[in-house]
């Protein structure tokens, strides 16, 4: 009894002795260093330790009428343009079903107002299809993919060689078809879509 004793009296000592010994550092699992850890250019220390965000720019905008051709079809381009001075990247907008009209065109407006040159075609316009269609027109998806050629064509765009696509509900299909099966992904510097369709809109 006096050994089974002063064996568990042994044990504890040595379990309270590892507890209070500090831990040994190890290391990491994954020691990969990016770039972007160094220069850590996206990190806002304002806005991580007090809260505060940043206010956006904020500008008046302009806008233009223009057109380009896929053939026989000529499709309208609304162009948002930032006024004031200064360079502003251009981007691509895809509308969705509904077509182009006042709420749509509300997104586009926005985009420019925060600092973005924005070109919105009107692919259902140039096709006569009218908002909120069931079927597809795979002649759509050309439409798009020359939609990006003529963003980075326009004066705004020079000596940019990427856009971004900017889409919501069907127009993120058109985006994904322009890039891809259109092969304008070497022009594309990123894609964003509300509510993306992703699969074929007859699916």
């Amino acid at each position: 009894m006096t050994k089974i004793k002063s064996s568990a009296a042994a044990g504890a000592a040595l379990c309270l002795a590892v507890a209070a010994a500090p831990a040994a550092a190890q290391a990491p699992w994954v020691s990969t260093r990016y770039p972007q850890d160094q220069t850590r250019w996206w990190w806002d220390a304002d806005w991580w330790e007090h809260g505060r965000m940043r206010v956006p720019a904020n500008h008046e905008v302009g806008t233009r009428k223009a057109a380009y051709r896929n053939g026989d079809v000529e499709v309208p381009v609304e162009i948002f343009v930032p006024k004031g001075s200064g360079r502003f990247p251009v981007v691509l907008f895809l509308h969705g079903r509904r077509g182009v009209d006042p709420v749509t065109r509300l997104a586009p407006l926005r985009l420019a107002a925060r600092g973005f040159v924005v070109a919105a075609p009107d692919l259902y316009s140039g096709r006569f299809i009218e908002p909120f269609p069931i079927r597809h027109d795979a002649a759509l998806e050309d439409d798009a993919a020359l939609a990006i050629d003529f963003a980075l064509a326009l004066p705004e765009a020079r000596g940019q060689a990427k856009t971004c696509l900017v889409s919501h509900t069907r127009g993120g299909y058109y985006a994904l078809k322009a890039m891809v099966t259109k092969q304008r992904q070497a022009k594309t510097a990123c894609y964003v879509s509300y509510y993306p369709h992703w699969q074929h809109p007859e699916a």
